[in-house]
């Protein structure tokens, strides 16, 4: 359903990169500048300016188109295992739960937001579904950890993730590779940039992706889970004088998965009860239903810098659009026809989903003037979403197939500045917040097209209509202290908040009007950012403590007691929890043949509080999902001239100790530790524009889960949980070309 636009629509030590402030920056050397073997100097726009990584007060780990290729990542996925405090969790293609430092959520109902935020090019990509499938031709990958209120805005209480692709530039360029590996994986890649007119350069890139069945389905005997993907992306740069530059970029992607297939375990005796034996195989399911998912993201981006003397004006436009539907069962029991019936659970979700956001940003970013320089600027965003979910459930005979509606239009209007004073030549002080007001128009309808007896888990037909609205400030304070000429230290607070919302799969209509309330994250890091041995070694830490308040914590609910085809999934603000850890990053590049890195953090999450409801357990004391207490990522780098070739060589492995995917005590949703190991091998002849790689993911074929939720059927106060695994071992070769 949708809703028509109203008149009212309008602390931590990081040993990771740090660097020194503004006054003390020196333009990082040209790459023939800069000595032979070291790494060269990585520059980005975290804090909303160019500057070099190690220069940057704050958690922010950056990860190059030269490292995304080397070490084959291709999504936000891959991203995570590499990156300290990031875990994403995946139940499905278009279903990424995304947490950094143990914040983060996995509401996608159209009255609800997330919790880590992706940024396009500076563009919020606000839906779960609507986040880039595929990261291809992309500059750069720059995750901020812990909260981003003040230059980042609204949802980012757990951190952003900014995705910056490849900028049209006048000098002509072309690359492609293509690759081909196990299960039918088949993946072609290119993209040309140039010059087109005296002052007008353009860049088109393309992604082309197919994988063949994962699953084996022994319910239905068919294989499931193939995979297709095709992605576009296009810019056209205009830079009439010095002072103007103007980027158009249009992208867009499509793609499919036969199949969305989940396994039950553990294998517990109300299950065999029902007769059904599950075994252990992670990649053979008995779903009800095949599933699929077919979707379209698309994108229209302007953005317009004009250089003045006192600094840069910046007008950002974006349109985004998601276009999603999905078939998939949600338990994976399969319905057994016995002589008196039917036996079994079948819970089944069909959805469509329909999202549009258009925003606007409008800021000023100083340059340094005396002691002083700034950023200000003003934000605008509205986004439509209707979304309808079918629930088929059947619990033996009993069949239950209610229809809901959802509708929600959201308008946020954020006002922003941030200030920093040289105090001294040692040390910086930066003071920044935001105000940002929320409003959102949420409908709700659920109707019964089937006119079968039960609603569940909905107990009552409604429609009805609500409005709510927020607002927060958000304010950040920092001081980076320069320690030595290749050393700083800084001291951050800030504070980020999650909008509210409403649910979006209430029971009843007065569950449907009733809000929940916006949660908050105040966190203080103490980090420090350094390079050593002739800066061939970058050592950078963190260390944080966040407390969070007003936590929106999704609960297992059953609408009608002892029913478990009722159960239901709701938010609601349920109390308080502490978060504290750290985190180091270390790379080592003794020559130009050789680089080594290491990503550790340590993570400890606490819920101090918890408003228990009935029929919902008390959390109380418990771990916030998703958080381990150990990350580990370590890589070898490696290469050295045969004859007339380069031959390189490459090692990956990522570890991840023990978690929760709920707060809970339950079993099932524990998932002990894991870890993975990739590798790779090329060989190039030696300045050729030529190379060939044979690669390995997860060699050890290490089984592991990337989501997992409880259905019930327990035994023992364990119960089964309907989970999905990650990608098997994979193989391949891949062949590549530029010039």
């Amino acid at each position: 359903m949708r809703i028509r636009p109203t008149l009212r629509s309008t602390t931590a030590l990081s040993l990771a990169m740090l660097g020194a402030p503004l006054w003390a920056q020196q333009p990082a050397k040209p790459a023939a500048e800069q000595e032979e073997g070291k790494p060269q100097e990585i520059v980005v726009t975290a804090l909303r300016r160019s500057e070099s990584l190690q220069r940057v007060p704050a958690a922010v780990s950056a990860i190059t188109a030269e490292q995304l290729s080397k070490a084959g990542i291709q999504s936000l996925g891959d991203v995570s295992t590499r990156t300290p405090s990031f875990v994403i969790g995946q139940q499905g293609p278009a279903s990424p739960d995304m947490s950094i430092r143990g914040i983060g959520s996995t509401d996608r109902d159209a009255g609800s937001d997330r919790s880590v935020v992706v940024f396009l090019d500076e563009v919020y990509a606000g839906r779960a579904g609507g986040i880039p499938p595929d990261l291809f031709d992309l500059e750069r990958v720059e995750v901020l950890r812990g909260p981003q209120g003040t230059l980042y805005g609204k949802n980012a209480v757990g951190g952003a993730v900014n995705l910056i692709s490849r900028k049209p530039t006048h000098k002509a360029s072309a690359s492609g590779e293509l690759t081909v590996g196990t299960d039918s994986l088949v993946e072609a890649k290119g993209a040309a940039g140039g010059s087109l007119a005296e002052n007008l350069a353009g860049r088109l890139a393309f992604s082309s992706k197919s994988r063949g069945p994962m699953y084996e389905n022994r319910f239905l005997n068919a294989e499931s889970d193939n995979y297709k993907l095709n992605a576009v992306r296009g810019q056209l740069r205009w830079t009439p004088s010095d002072a103007w530059d103007v980027t158009l970029s249009a992208d867009q992607s499509r793609d499919k998965v036969d199949g969305i297939s989940t396994f039950v375990n553990p294998k517990t005796d109300a299950l065999l009860a029902i007769g059904f034996d599950p075994g252990s195989d992670g990649f053979i399911s008995y779903n009800n239903v095949l599933g699929f998912m077919d979707r379209e993201i698309s994108g229209v981006h302007l953005r317009v810098e004009r250089e003045f003397n006192a600094g840069t004006l910046t007008a950002l436009t974006g349109w985004r659009s998601l276009d999603l539907a999905e078939t998939r069962d949600l338990a994976g029991v399969p319905l057994r026809p016995i002589a008196a019936g039917i036996r079994g659970f079948e819970s089944t979700q069909i959805m469509t989903e329909q999202s549009t956001s258009v925003s606007q940003e409008l800021r000023f970013t100083s340059k340094r003037r005396g002691s002083w320089s700034y950023i200000t600027g003003v934000y605008y965003q509205q986004e439509d979403t209707d979304r309808v979910e079918e629930r088929k459930r059947q619990l033996n005979t009993a069949v239950s197939r209610p229809v809901f509606t959802q509708g929600a239009q959201t308008t946020s209007h954020a006002v922003f500045g941030q200030a920093t004073w040289q105090a001294n030549p040692a040390m910086a002080i930066t003071v920044g917040g935001r105000y940002t007001r929320d409003e959102r128009d949420f409908a709700l309808k659920v109707t019964n097209p089937f006119g079968l007896a039960s609603l569940s888990p909905a107990t009552q037909l409604f429609d009805v209509t609500a409005n709510q609205s927020w607002s927060a400030f958000t304010p950040k304070a920092t001081v980076d202290l320069t320690l030595a000429p290749d050393a700083m230290g800084y001291l951050t607070v800030g504070r980020g908040f999650k909008s509210g919302g409403f649910q979006g799969l209430a029971a009843t209509a007065a569950a449907a009007r009733t809000p929940f309330n916006p949660e908050f994250a105040t966190s203080h890091e103490l980090g420090l950012k350094s390079r050593w041995l002739n800066r061939r070694l970058t050592l950078n830490a963190s260390a944080f403590m966040t407390d969070f308040t007003d936590l929106q914590f999704r609960q297992r609910i059953l609408t009608i007691p002892n029913d478990q085809a009722s159960a239901i999934v709701v938010v609601a603000n349920a109390g308080t929890a502490r978060i504290k850890g750290a985190e180091v990053e270390a790379g080592w590049a003794p020559s130009k043949w050789q680089n080594y890195t290491l990503a550790y953090s340590y993570l400890d999450t606490l819920i101090t509080s918890f408003n228990a409801t009935p029929g919902v357990a008390n959390v109380n004391g418990l771990e916030l999902a998703r958080s381990p207490r150990h990350t580990v990522n370590a890589a070898v780098d490696l290469s050295m001239p045969v004859g007339a070739y380069v031959l390189g060589g490459r090692v990956d492995y990522r570890y991840r100790s023990s978690f929760w995917f709920e707060p809970s005590t339950d079993l099932a949703l524990f998932e002990r530790g894991y870890g993975l190991v990739d590798a790779r091998v090329s060989l190039a002849a030696a300045g050729s524009k030529w190379s060939v790689e044979l690669w390995g993911r997860n060699l050890t074929d290490q089984r592991y889960r990337t989501f997992a939720q409880a259905i019930g059927f327990a035994t023992a106060g364990v119960s089964a949980a309907t989970s999905r695994t990650g990608d098997p071992r994979t193989v391949g070769v891949t062949l590549r070309w530029s010039m």
